[in-house]
């Protein structure tokens, strides 16, 4: 589940990453390209054969390991998705750590630095060892895991909790602040995002090789939760499937009589389990050697082995009976595997039930995964049209909703976003959706208002609104939906002002906002809209602004007046409003009708 959770969220992500790439240059004098993902897609197509005559080449990297460019809004709504069923698989992860204990195998040790290099050595010479036909053998560890091991599966949950957090400070920089200041900022927050993504595909990708590398074993392991070690004596040892341990408990009594016995302890094979306490069998044939480890003189854990016949040749009739090893340990020392016995017939009996279960499970979650794509990725460059899932739409859209009721839940009237000096201003860019208005409507421009509690619908030029009202200064930070953020400092008159002044319906809880004057990319009329709820309108930091650094507005930031909500994602901050109405019901949106969020509260 953890592999494909991931890898929804890179394929979203990368997506996401197109729309504005943290790593960028300069506009290349020929192809007139900025991003460094689109100059490797493009170096790719000119220098490997067969891809000469690619269509897009800048779009190469984006179209073979992403949903594709141009899918933000898709890319959204899927990323959100797998990322609440990743926090919430991580705290049962965490959950399964804590209860079974499994904590204490992930806590690292003074000898770790050198034992790692002893692993690593191992590592190295294994080719060498096959190639050779030579024994090569394994270090021997008393822990359940080995030092690279531990230290893997160590770092792999502090950088899962390291993702969930910069994502979040990404996602609400203006009402967890704090979070995204301490990573850095805001734009510092995307950079430890971008690299914490490779360190889980680092990760992931040479983990799953070498579970199917290691054989059956590792992989039956990590299915049911047992394994079996026997060696060409016939003699079985109790191993740590992650070959971090051959320590074995000292006794091992017998609980029943029979020419075979199996016997159980609990497993390390699986990084990803919540529970490390689930039983590991052994099948052993006529002795079982059971092994603890003793500490020589240097203080490097050895083992000494014991030999316990099994000669009565009734079989065992318990599933499963518990022996307990006493030893003692301190709070975070590491607690010995628990040894089960269970007869042969059910270890086979659950073996092929639980199987057959993950592989049915593991079959359907990948090709319903397929599901979730949206159409237009089977429809670019090198796809396999298109596919279609009934309810998959409303699934997606319930992720963004859920998304929408958190960032509600986060809006706090009295939470004010961070102020900057004006030597923190950067360049802000004209981002009209289409192309830019022409001047010629300035002026005829006037604002109506509609909705409100006289039932009269009154029309405002500029100056009525600057004569009688009082304005506001303040430098914050605008935040696109694309990725991009700019600090600015803003003038106007507070929304909340004219809420006052011509007061709504009684009913009303929301705003409905219009650009009348708004072009799409042909420069045909195409009215802009968006919704604002009261609650969001009366923030103290809302403004209606007809000022940018200190000059009224240009026709490319909206002039003469533009909403300006520092709560919200950019979207909303539309631009050239002509028309304000108060509804009871919340309103359409122009992003939300075509797959965003239609709160957008950041």
């Amino acid at each position: 589940m953890n592999v494909l959770l991931l890898l929804g969220l890179i394929l979203s992500g990368i997506s996401i990453y197109w729309a504005s790439p943290i790593y960028q240059h300069k506009p290349d004098p020929v192809t007139g390209n900025f991003d460094v993902a689109a100059d490797i897609g493009i170096w790719m197509c000119r220098h490997l054969p067969g891809l000469h005559h690619y269509a897009s080449p800048p779009d190469w990297i984006y179209n073979h390991v992403s949903l594709g460019p141009g899918m933000l809004a898709p890319a959204l709504r899927l990323h959100w998705l797998c990322a609440y069923l990743f926090m919430l698989n991580g705290m049962v992860y965490g959950a399964g750590l804590v209860m079974g204990g499994g904590w204490r195998s992930l806590l690292p040790r003074r000898t770790d630095p050198i034992d790692a290099l002893r692993m690593l050595r191992y590592y190295l010479g294994v080719p060498f060892a096959k190639l050779t036909r030579r024994q090569w053998p394994h270090p021997e560890f008393s822990t359940k895991y080995n030092p690279l091991q531990r230290a893997a599966y160590f770092s792999v949950p502090v950088a899962g909790f390291l993702s969930v957090a910069t994502g979040w400070a990404i996602h609400k920089p203006m009402q967890l602040h704090w979070l995204a200041a301490l990573f850095g900022g805001f734009d510092a927050a995307r950079v430890w995002h971008f690299w914490l993504m490779w360190l889980f595909i680092f990760f992931v990708v040479p983990h799953v090789i070498l579970v199917f590398a290691d054989g059956w074993d590792t992989l039956r392991s990590m299915i049911v939760g047992w394994s079996t070690r026997v060696d060409q004596a016939g003699t079985t040892k109790v191993n740590n499937e992650e070959k971090g341990n051959s320590a074995e408990p000292k006794d091992l009594p017998s609980t029943g009589k029979g020419s075979e016995q199996d016997v159980a302890e609990l497993p390390a094979a699986n990084p990803e389990d919540t529970n490390p306490s689930v039983p590991t069998a052994i099948e052993t044939q006529t002795t079982v050697e059971a092994t603890s480890p003793q500490v020589d003189t240097d203080e490097t854990p050895s083992l000494s082995a014991n030999q316990v016949q099994q000669t009565d040749p009734v079989a065992v009739h318990a599933a499963t009976e518990p022996v307990d090893v006493k030893e003692h340990h301190g709070l975070f020392g590491e607690r010995p595997l628990p040894i089960v016995e269970m007869a042969p017939r059910i270890l086979r009996y659950r073996t092929r039930r639980d199987v057959l279960l993950f592989g049915a499970g593991a079959m359907a979650a990948a090709a319903s995964a397929r599901f979730f794509l949206p159409p237009a990725t089977f429809n670019r460059p090198g796809g396999r049209g298109d596919t279609s899932m009934p309810g998959k739409e409303w699934l997606l859209n319930k992720a963004i909703r859920v998304d929408d009721d958190v960032a509600e839940t986060l809006y706090s009237a009295n939470r004010m976003v961070p102020t900057y000096t004006k030597s923190q201003i950067t360049p802000i860019k004209n981002n009209y959706n289409g192309a830019t208005p022409d001047p010629a409507y300035i002026p005829g421009w006037r604002l109506a208002l509609d909705g409100l509690s006289s039932g009269l619908t009154v029309s405002l030029d500029i100056r009525a609104l600057l004569v009688h009202h009082q304005i506001q200064d303040q430098i914050t930070r605008l935040v696109c939906v694309e990725g991009w953020s700019a600090i600015a400092w803003w003038s106007g008159l507070r929304f909340d002002d004219l809420l006052h002044a011509y007061p709504p319906v009684s009913q009303a809880k929301w705003a409905h906002i219009e650009s009348s004057v708004n072009l799409d990319a042909n420069g045909n009329a195409d009215p802009y809209f968006v919704s604002i709820d009261l609650l969001t309108a009366q923030h103290p930091q809302t403004l209606l602004a007809t000022h940018l650094n200190g000059k009224p507005l240009t026709v490319e930031h909206g002039t003469p007046l533009r909403l300006l909500v520092p709560v919200k994602l950019g979207l909303k901050n539309i631009k050239a409003i002509t028309r304000i109405t108060y509804t009871k019901d919340e309103p359409p949106d122009y992003w939300a009708r075509r797959g965003y969020s239609r709160y957008d509260g950041i």
